[in-house]
């Protein structure tokens, strides 16, 4: 009967406590009710965040630096796989000076298509002419990338965007919305998180007035 005594019992409450209002979230989340008509108005008053951009794509590798002395283990055991699988031996300064080159060559009227061909390194793009899939705001690409994307119309290119062993030189080739349908989950899930920050700063009032 060790959980009847303190400081167990309290513990115990405390920890029952805690578990009670993470269900209580979860359930306020999961189960407020999202009709086709809401979701319908709020794709309808932010088409724009739904805008998706299809890419093209030429990516300069570079060698990763190895952390220094005192990084996190993690941090130093990644570069270091990076820095062994790469094939590149091409600096970080040297990657970032012709993607920039590139960059320059492209908004000067360059054909793109034919650079992906003589500089890309990543494989699987450089054979489909620098093809990269489309990018919007569920994507899974880094925030960066996403936010320089979105940015830029039709025709237009990004700077060099750098990513842990590359840089990126992206080009829009087309804009288009997302359709309702493969909106629809993303924009529930935003109403049901709309909602629970709202009750949840409800409760917070409620009881900071106690």
């Amino acid at each position: 009967k060790l959980g009847e005594e303190s400081p167990l019992k309290e513990q115990l409450a405390l920890l029952r406590a805690n578990v009670l209002a993470s269900a209580m979230l979860s359930h306020e989340h999961n189960y407020f009710p999202v009709s086709e008509e809401m979701i319908q108005q709020y794709y309808e008053r932010n088409k724009t965040k739904y805008q998706q951009s299809k890419i093209k794509v030429i990516y300069i590798a570079f060698k990763p630096s190895i952390p220094a002395p005192g990084a996190a283990l993690e941090d130093i055991a990644r570069a270091v796989s990076e820095a062994a699988s790469g094939k590149t031996q091409r600096s970080e300064a040297e990657a970032s000076k012709l993607a920039g080159d590139l960059v320059k060559q492209i908004r000067g009227g360059a054909d793109f298509g034919k650079l992906v061909a003589e500089y890309s390194e990543d494989p699987t793009s450089k054979a489909a002419g620098g093809d990269f899939g489309v990018v919007n705001v569920n994507s899974a690409y880094s925030d960066d990338i996403k936010n320089a994307v979105m940015a830029l119309q039709a025709g237009e290119v990004t700077d060099p965007i750098r990513q842990p062993s590359a840089f990126y030189v992206i080009r829009v080739e087309d804009r288009t919305a997302q359709d309702l349908q493969s909106a629809t989950e993303p924009i529930r899930q935003e109403l049901r998180q709309a909602h629970v920050n709202e009750w949840f700063a409800a409760i917070r009032d409620r009881f900071a007035l106690v």
